[in-house]
């Protein structure tokens, strides 16, 4: 009594969907491309904005601020927020101003 499954085994069939997902794709990446562009300067812009607020944040807390800890978590409690801004101007521009918000609502921006 065992239960036999037919398994179609036509691959050249396989392998034309595989194609034209990768056609789909190709054809998405070249449409997208000046928004990928954008992206990756918005991001290249905001990592360097956050290390400018950290090293800003470091040279005004560090005469205030004893604790190497507690410096850390101070001057990363100033970067990280700038970084997420610039996360959140990607989506923004994306489309995706749900997940957009679900990123900033997540750490309680």
């Amino acid at each position: 009594m065992g239960s036999r499954l037919k398994v179609q085994t036509d691959v050249g069939a396989t392998f034309k969907k595989a194609n034209a997902e990768f056609k789909g794709l190709y054809q998405q990446v070249v449409q997208s491309w000046p928004l990928i562009v954008l992206s990756i300067c918005i991001i290249a812009i905001a990592w360097l904005l956050a290390k400018l607020v950290a090293l800003l944040a470091h040279h005004f807390l560090s005469r205030r601020v004893t604790s190497p800890l507690l410096l850390t978590v101070m001057v990363r409690a100033f970067s990280v927020p700038v970084f997420l801004v610039g996360v959140y101007f990607i989506l923004q521009v994306a489309g995706l101003t749900r997940l957009a918000l679900t990123v900033l609502g997540g750490p309680g921006l």
